[in-house]
C-alpha cells in the first residue's frame, strides 16, 4: 500500500514538472521567434554634400599668364573661352559675365546663361565661350578708355537671385557655391589687328 502511494506521488510530481518544462520551452520558443521577427537595424542614410563648381585655369582663352588683354576699340568683338566643371555631374550650372563689375550701375542686367546636364549622359566638364565688345559703354563710358578694365566670369551651381539681395547680381542660395575668374583688359585706339575681331 505504501509503495502504491509513493508511486502515485511520483507520477503526479512528474506531470507537474513535465507541464512546467513545457511552459519554459514554449516561452523560450516565443522569445526566439520574436527575435527573428524584429526588423533589421536601419542603416543611416548617406549624407550627400554639395561640391563647388570650378573654372579650369588651364583652359582659359585669352591666356591670363600673358598679362592684361589688349583690345582695340576699332574691333567689333573679342571671343573668350573657358572650361567649367562640377564634381556633382547632375547639377545645373549658371554663369554670367561682368564688365567692370565695381563700376557697373546695374549688374542685374547682366545675362544669365544656364547649362542643364543630360541626365542619361552627364558631362564632367563643359567648354563655354562668350563675346566681349570693346565699345561696350561699361568700358568706355565717362572717358574711361585709358583705365585697366576687367572681364569677370562668375560660375555658380545654384540660380542667381534676380532681386536686390547682396552681393548684387552675385547672390545665390546658401547651399550653393561659386567660382570666378577675372581677366584684366586694356583698351586701345589702334587699328584692329588682322583676325582679332571674330
Amino acid at each position: 500500500m505504501k509503495i502504491a502511494e509513493k508511486f502515485n506521488i511520483f507520477r503526479k510530481s512528474g506531470k507537474y514538472f513535465t507541464g512546467f518544462g513545457r511552459q519554459i520551452l514554449g516561452m523560450s520558443l516565443m522569445l526566439t521567434y520574436a527575435g527573428c521577427l524584429m526588423p533589421p537595424p536601419i542603416e543611416p542614410a548617406e549624407v550627400v554634400l554639395n561640391q563647388p563648381p570650378r573654372i579650369l585655369p588651364d583652359s582659359l582663352t585669352p591666356d591670363p599668364t600673358d598679362g592684361p588683354k589688349t583690345m582695340s576699340i576699332q574691333c567689333e568683338q573679342y571671343q573668350f573661352f573657358a572650361r567649367i566643371s562640377d564634381p556633382d555631374a547632375y547639377d545645373s550650372l549658371y554663369y554670367r559675365v561682368f564688365l567692370d563689375y565695381q563700376a557697373d550701375i546695374n549688374p542685374l542686367d547682366t545675362n544669365i546663361e544656364t547649362i542643364t546636364p543630360d541626365l542619361e549622359n552627364p558631362q564632367s566638364s563643359y567648354l563655354i565661350s562668350f563675346v566681349v565688345y570693346p565699345n561696350d559703354l561699361r568700358f568706355i563710358g565717362d572717358g574711361r578708355i585709358g583705365e585697366t578694365h576687367t572681364v569677370e566670369l562668375l560660375l555658380s551651381d545654384r540660380e542667381f537671385y534676380t532681386d536686390e539681395r547682396e552681393p548684387l547680381a552675385r547672390a545665390i542660395d546658401e547651399e550653393g557655391f561659386t567660382d570666378s575668374f577675372m581677366w584684366p583688359v586694356v583698351l586701345s585706339e589702334e587699328s584692329c589687328p588682322t583676325g582679332a575681331s571674330q
